[in-house]
């Protein structure tokens, strides 16, 4: 006879999926739906404005998605394997699905060709982020924590490199310029920032330096990984 407590064990991870799929549907429709109708207003409002600009860059993206997989994680879970696995693809579910509604409530709830194309975009780029952010919030003071925030501070670093300096498109304007200035500050301190000034931060926001202008270009030869919809 199968004790309770074996029982539990095999029935725990099962459990924890079960709850990080469903959460997981609740912050994307949550987030992307926010987003969307935030990034439509941007979109439609007055060129050159704060609002407008943002809507124009991808990094308000990949934050939105890096926070939706964090959220779904959470910080108090056990460490076993299984749970923190489900935790990251919870993760990435969250932050794709984000992205995804987030495409489809910009556009309307259209399904035509741009709409279809930016939604799948955002499965990919999306489910990243959210896997990183999950992976950052349940591995604290750890390696893994590092690497996460890295990734994300490069995201951004590399994003403003890439527009400040002519090879994705930005606004012609003081106040784009200014907002790319800060997007790369934001991604050099981000590491230090999301590991609370860790040793492994720092050597994370010397990286993001080191390889903010190569992943640059890999942007710029490659746009449509980044680019929001409104460059459509």
């Amino acid at each position: 006879m199968t004790s309770p407590a074996a029982a539990a064990t095999r029935t725990a991870p099962a459990q924890t999926a079960a709850t990080d799929v469903v959460r997981a549907a609740a912050v994307a429709l949550v987030i992307g739906t926010a987003l969307g109708l935030w990034c439509r207003a941007g979109a439609d409002g007055p060129s050159g404005t704060i609002g407008a600009v943002l809507a124009d860059l991808g990094a308000p993206w990949v934050l939105a998605a890096f926070a939706a997989g964090a959220a779904v994680a959470g910080r108090q879970r056990p460490a076993a394997a299984l749970d923190r696995s489900s935790g990251v693809v919870g993760g990435g579910l969250a932050g794709g699905g984000a992205l995804a509604v987030a495409s489809l409530v910009y556009y309307d709830g259209s399904t035509g060709p741009r709409a279809v194309l930016w939604m799948a975009i955002g499965l990919v780029v999306g489910g990243l982020a959210g896997g990183a952010g999950a992976s950052w919030v349940m591995w604290r003071g750890s390696a893994v924590e590092a690497t996460a925030a890295t990734a994300l501070g490069l995201a951004l670093a590399a994003e403003a490199v890439a527009r400040f300096g002519g090879t994705l498109w930005l606004d012609s304007t003081p106040t784009a310029n200014v907002i790319a200035i800060a997007l790369a500050g934001l991604g050099v301190l981000a590491p230090i920032v999301l590991t609370r000034g860790s040793a492994l931060g720092v050597a994370g926001s010397v990286g993001v330096l080191a390889f903010a202008v190569p992943t640059a270009a890999l942007l710029a030869a490659a746009p449509a990984l980044l680019a929001l919809p409104t460059a459509l």
